[in-house]
């Protein structure tokens, strides 16, 4: 069942979408070279498996400082309804605030490579016993690059951190803390 926070949550979201849709129309008719701007960013993205599924709402803001150089910060609202914790508190739907976070980016030109070095950041905002934070600031450095050649664009994203982190490819329904590489 959907509580009324989430639906407030939802519509404030979908209308912060749609007025940085709007924002961005407005920009494409800037001149290529003025990249120095505020951005705003929001997703709704999850995952799921038989086990979990974990839904995050996510919005940041951030600020490019020019083409190679930007600024994020953000905070995202998770969802999760898991049934495999050995925890009996943890299994069933749970929802609250992740981690808000703080990324630098940089991404340098190279010639027909698309390369993006970013560090990530967060503070212990999240509830530890909901699985939501591991109670301590943690941190990610990741490094993404790709080329394509005609319609395939092999990449690879490799890092290292000191907690599992979420990716894009997978949200997690816990944290964990310690050193880890990730590819």
């Amino acid at each position: 069942m959907m509580s009324k926070q989430f639906w407030k949550i939802l519509g404030c979201f979908s209308l912060a979408l749609g007025l940085a849709s709007t924002r961005e129309t407005l920009y494409a008719s800037e001149a290529p070279s003025d990249f120095k701007r505020f951005t705003f960013n929001g997703a709704i993205q999850g995952s799921a498996n038989s086990n979990a599924q974990v839904n995050r709402l996510e919005a940041s803001v951030g600020y490019n400082f020019s083409r190679k150089f930007g600024i994020d910060v953000g905070l995202p609202f998770y969802f999760v309804n898991s049934n495999v914790s050995t925890d009996p508190n943890l299994n069933g739907f749970r929802s609250g605030l992740g981690n808000a976070f703080i990324t630098l980016r940089a991404t340098p030109t190279l010639t027909d490579w698309n390369y993006v070095s970013s560090v990530t950041a967060t503070a212990p905002t999240g509830d530890p016993d909901q699985g939501f934070s591991t109670g301590r600031v943690t941190v990610d450095w990741n490094n993404f690059i790709s080329r394509s050649f005609s319609r395939f664009t092999p990449f690879a994203n490799l890092g290292i951190a000191n907690t599992v982190s979420d990716t894009s490819f997978f949200y997690r329904p816990f944290t964990s803390l310690g050193l880890v590489g990730h590819f």
